[in-house]
This record gives structure tokens, C-alpha cells and sequence, in this order.
């Protein structure tokens, strides 16, 4: 059995709900295997080794390779590595960079495919708070879901089958009923996402405070527009639930960034700590070839600024759009040729589209995320702004806005390749496409590599300099493990929050504003 957060269930738990069983909404429970939901498509991976490959993949890297040759040769010995050790079926194995390849660790995983949802909260409880409780304290949030991976007789890993049985682990974590005091010891055992502890202060200014509004901006857009069409339809709230989600998410943690880095003076002083490390460099002789290392890395962070946020704003506000994902790939399957096939495979596309998308939504999805390529405006060259420019004015006569009509000209066989050529919204895409992949990419990946093997080096020194208990690895979905002591929170000046929360807490909040009398009803 799996216990995990209710968030990380939450595009599951949608995926097997329907009008009629909302279990997203309304939870669900099973009494017995039996009433256990199948997931298609889920799989669950649990860690069986690690081994450290560093001197593998190191000792094969010449000395003058470039960063490209470096990462080239660093991905084929991973490559190769990872597929020596796939010696089963449903064994996976991965070999994954460390700090800007200082160092490399080979994850050998058994990959379950058959499982079945076993319990879930009500949404008001896995999600209580929503966005607003979302990355912060105090909450409360009844954040959990459970799993349960099935396997064949011999316990062992196998596709979807009602003769499956429940699997059978080595080890158990027991569950303790103790409840939490302060100053308890606390063993935490995850797989983080991403972090970018290393960050200088010069990137952390330029991410926070000149990309990550722009990001929210648009996504707040985003977010508007789908609770405007999902608060009085079940329908469409269930088809854009896990979206909506993964939307949110990162929505609210760019804002909390923001909030927590400009309240607390990170960059300031991160910018400290940074020249305090220059000095350290300067007072070894052997460290001393390395004091420039700080103004090169804010150098190239500054130089590298213009097509983070092109690339960025181009991600939020275009590519992300389903339309536009439709129209990138009518452009691709054009560009690779056309058959006598072609518009029968294309019109199964176009209603599949139409399935698995509410077309009014996603219209008003476009048409409010595409105003915001006015912020890169000062980038595009004279050709493609004036084509922007074009497209503004005809839009509104694109068959990919007029999704319909399209379904409607495939009933009558009447889909012409050329007239999709010609359609506005292909012509701008095909251009901005073009231009991104030769203009913007190529000089990314430039500065990128540039910068990766600044902070190679930099993480490296980092390692000499810091004390052993306070270096550590970014995060990269890989296995970590942290600790500490349960204590209070103190957010700001005269505020501390201690360490559990209540369920008279909870009223609280869902009551917020409300008379006096009726919470006193509530609490009793």
C-alpha cells in the first residue's frame, strides 16, 4: 500500500471520476480489494540500489572537451551505463548528474504498472485552503490518498489483470498513533523535483523579480478563466481539474518565492556570502585564479537574461495553449510529408482535440494568453512583429479558433492541406517556431553551457569551502533524505505560529468574516 499526498494523487483521482462519481469532490473509499479502482496509466517506481558511477563517466571526459563534448559524451556513457543494468522486464535504470556533473549516480528502480486507488478525502479536506494554504503554514489540509500496487503470484511486477494480488514489500513503515510534541525528531524520506540552492545572487534577482511576474501574470489569466467556466459545470471542472492543479501550483510557489526572497533579503544577502567567498579565494594562493569566478557567473546570468525570458514568456503564453500544441502538430505531420492518409489521421486529431477539450475555454484561453507576446515585442525581428501584428487582425477567421468548422469540413472530406497552410495562425506559428529554433535556442544553449560549467567549478569550490553539514546536492527527483526537530514557526516581527494546527483552526478559516453566533453553533 502507497500513502502519498492527496496532490500528487490528484490527477488520478480526476482521471477516474466522472459526473456521476465524483470522487475528486466527494472522496472515495473502498471496503474491500474489490472496490479498488484500476489507474491506467499510473505506474510506481520504488528505488532497489544506488551506486555512485562518478570515476565511469569522469575518466572518460577529456580534459579539453567543450561543454558540448563534455555533455555529449557525459549522456552516451549514461545512456549505456543505464541499459547494461535494465536486466528485467520491469526493472528501470537511470544514471542521473549531480551538480553540474561533479558527480553521477547510477538508480536501479522496480517499475509497477497494475494500481488501484484505495482511498481518497473529500476534495474540501485533500485540498482544503486551495491555493491560498498552498506552500505555506499555518494549514490544514488533510493532504493524502492512497494506492495499492498489485503484482502476479510470484509477486512480482506485471501489467493490469483482475488475478493480480496485492504486492508484498520487504520492509513496512509502521504507522504511529502517538500523534507529534515539540522538539521531536523528525526523519524525512522523499524525492524533491528541482532546486537551485547554488544560484548566485545575480540569478536569483533576474528569475525572481524580472521572469517570475511576468509567469504569474499569465497564469493568474490562466486560472481566472478556467474557475470562470469551471464553478457552475461539473463537466468541464472535471476535464480541467488536474490542468487547473498543475497551473496553480507553481503559480502560487513563484509568488511565495517572490514574497519570502524580497521579505527575508535573500539576494543581499546571498550577494554577502558571495563576496565573503571571493575572499576566502583570494587568501589561498592555489584558489587565487579563481576570484573572477563570481563576476563571470553574474556576467553571463546577465547576458543570458533576454532568452530566459523570451523562452519563457514564449512557454506561458503560446506553446503551453492546447490550440497552439494543435497547431504544432498539424505543422510537424505537414512538414513530414502527406499521404492518401493524411486527412483521415488528421481528422481523428481534430476530434480527439475536441474530446478532450472544452473549445470555448481554450478559445478564450488563446485569445488572453496571446497579448502577452507583446512583452517580447522589442525582440522579434521587423518580419515576424509585422506577421504578429497580421495575426492579431485576423484571428478571429483561423479554422484552428473555428474548431468546429473543421470538424465539419471532415465529415464532407474537405480538408485541403494548402488552404491549412495558408490558415493565419499556421503562417505565425511556422515563423515563431522558426525563429525560436534558430535564433533563440542555439543562444540558450550557449549561455547555458556557459553557465553549467561556471557552476560546475563553482559547486565544486563550494564543497571546500562550506562546512561538510551544509553541502549538499540539488534536488532532482532522486531519492533524499532530511531531518530535524518539530518547532514553532516565526514568519515575521511579533508572529509565531507553533507547531500543529487544529481542527477549530480549520473552522476558523472556512468561517472566516462570518457572525460570532455562527461559529459558536459550528465549534459546538
Amino acid at each position: 500500500m502507497i500513502l502519498t499526498n492527496h496532490h500528487c494523487g490528484y490527477g488520478s483521482i480526476a482521471n477516474v471520476s466522472t459526473v456521476n462519481n465524483d470522487y475528486l469532490t466527494n472522496g472515495f473509499w473502498s471496503n474491500d480489494f474489490k472496490e479498488e479502482i484500476p489507474i491506467e496509466g499510473l505506474t510506481i517506481s520504488i528505488l532497489v540500489s544506488m551506486r555512485d558511477v562518478t570515476n565511469e563517466i569522469l575518466s572518460q571526459i577529456p580534459t579539453n572537451a567543450t561543454e558540448k563534448q563534455r555533455k555529449d559524451i557525459a549522456n552516451k556513457l549514461c545512456k549505456n551505463i543505464a541499459a547494461e543494468n535494465k536486466t528485467k522486464p520491469h526493472i528501470d535504470a537511470v544514471v542521473r548528474e549531480f551538480n553540474y556533473g561533479n558527480a553521477y549516480y547510477l538508480m536501479i528502480y522496480e517499475v509497477f504498472s497494475d494500481i488501484r486507488l484505495v482511498a481518497a478525502p473529500p476534495l474540501f479536506i485533500g485540498n482544503f485552503g486551495g491555493d491560498t494554504d498552498n506552500w505555506v503554514w499555518p494549514r490544514h489540509t488533510g493532504d493524502f490518498s492512497v494506492f495499492r500496487i498489485y503484482v502476479n503470484q510470484n509477486n512480482e511486477s506485471t501489467n493490469y489483470s483482475k488475478n493480480n494480488v496485492p504486492f508484498k514489500p520487504k520492509y513496512v513503515a509502521p504507522v504511529s498513533k502517538k500523534g507529534i510534541n515539540k522538539d521531536d525528531f523528525i526523519f524525512i524520506y522523499g524525492f524533491p523535483g528541482s532546486t537551485t540552492h547554488f544560484m548566485t545572487s545575480k540569478g536569483i534577482d533576474l528569475n525572481v523579480n524580472l521572469i517570475n511576474p511576468i509567469a504569474i501574470d499569465i497564469r493568474t489569466t490562466k486560472l481566472n478563466i478556467i474557475e470562470n467556466y469551471s464553478r457552475n459545470n461539473d463537466t468541464i471542472r472535471l476535464m480541467y481539474a488536474n490542468k487547473r492543479a498543475g497551473i496553480a501550483n507553481y503559480w502560487k510557489k513563484m509568488q511565495g518565492e517572490t514574497i519570502g526572497i524580497n521579505a527575508t533579503k535573500a539576494i543581499e544577502k546571498r550577494h554577502s556570502q558571495e563576496q565573503d567567498f571571493v575572499n576566502w579565494l583570494k587568501s589561498i594562493d592555489s584558489l587565487k585564479k579563481y576570484a573572477n569566478l563570481m563576476d563571470t557567473l553574474y556576467h553571463y546570468h546577465q547576458l543570458a537574461y533576454p532568452y530566459e525570458y523570451i523562452d519563457r514568456v514564449l512557454y506561458e503564453a503560446y506553446f503551453s495553449n492546447e490550440i497552439i500544441r494543435f497547431v504544432q502538430r498539424t505543422i510537424y505531420d505537414i512538414q513530414r510529408g502527406i499521404d492518401d492518409s493524411w486527412a483521415n489521421k488528421w481528422c481523428y486529431l481534430v476530434n480527439n482535440f475536441l474530446k478532450n477539450n472544452n473549445l470555448k475555454l481554450e478559445q478564450d484561453l488563446f485569445l488572453s494568453t496571446f497579448k502577452y507576446l507583446d512583452s517580447i515585442s522589442k525582440y522579434l525581428p521587423n518580419d515576424l512583429l509585422k506577421n504578429k501584428l497580421n495575426t492579431e487582425k485576423n484571428i478571429e477567421k483561423s479554422l484552428f479558433i473555428n474548431f468546429n468548422e473543421l470538424s465539419v469540413a471532415c465529415l464532407k472530406n474537405k480538408i485541403n492541406p494548402k488552404t491549412i497552410q495558408k490558415d493565419p495562425l499556421y503562417v505565425f506559428t511556422s515563423k515563431l517556431l522558426d525563429w525560436y529554433v534558430k535564433e533563440i535556442l542555439p543562444m540558450e544553449d550557449y549561455y547555458n553551457n556557459k553557465l553549467d560549467s561556471l557552476y560546475r567549478m563553482y559547486t565544486k569550490l563550494q564543497s571546500y569551502y562550506l562546512p561538510q553539514n551544509k553541502y549538499y546536492f540539488d534536488a532532482n527527483s532522486t531519492l533524499r533524505i532530511a531531518y530535524g526537530n518539530v518547532k514553532p514557526y516565526h514568519p515575521a516581527d511579533a508572529i509565531t505560529y507553533i507547531h500543529y494546527t487544529t481542527i477549530d483552526g480549520m473552522v476558523d478559516k472556512a468561517l472566516w468574516g462570518k457572525p460570532k453566533i455562527i461559529k459558536l453553533i459550528v465549534h459546538c
